[in-house]
């Protein structure tokens, strides 16, 4: 078999395995809704979402993760924004897969975010990307 069809074969499981997460995610959000007006997040969780953009700014990409991951860690449903932010990284390191895949988790936590039509237009560009 070419390296083509074993890559070809590997990116389909990995975008089912990402597709079957996203929809577990999907209906763990369904039980527990996101809610703008009662986000809280702790002073230590806004200082790791600071250090992370920084560190994002400065392209010290896998450190930024660290920091968005770190926050997600303690309560994956209440912070949107750092999906968003992660999956701007993944774009940056030209992982489109996980780019889409983290703001695709963005868009189900906050359907109605001021930025949900840019968001979604990013997912498409990536999808171009990507394929």
């Amino acid at each position: 078999m070419t390296n083509l069809g074993i890559a070809s074969r590997h990116h389909l499981r990995l975008s089912e395995n990402l597709e079957d997460s996203l929809a577990l995610f999907g209906s763990m959000a369904k039980t527990s809704p996101y809610d703008t007006s009662a986000v809280q997040i702790s002073e230590n969780q806004r200082k790791l979402m600071v250090q992370g953009n920084l560190l994002h700014k400065n392209q010290e990409y896998l450190a930024a993760l660290d920091k968005y991951h770190e926050i997600i860690e303690s309560d994956p449903l209440n912070c949107p924004f750092c999906y968003y932010s992660i999956a701007f990284i993944y774009a940056d390191i030209r992982n489109y897969n996980l780019a889409i895949f983290n703001m695709k988790k963005y868009l189900i936590l906050y359907p109605d975010a001021p930025n949900a039509r840019a968001a979604q237009d990013k997912i498409y560009e990536w999808e171009l990307l990507f394929h």
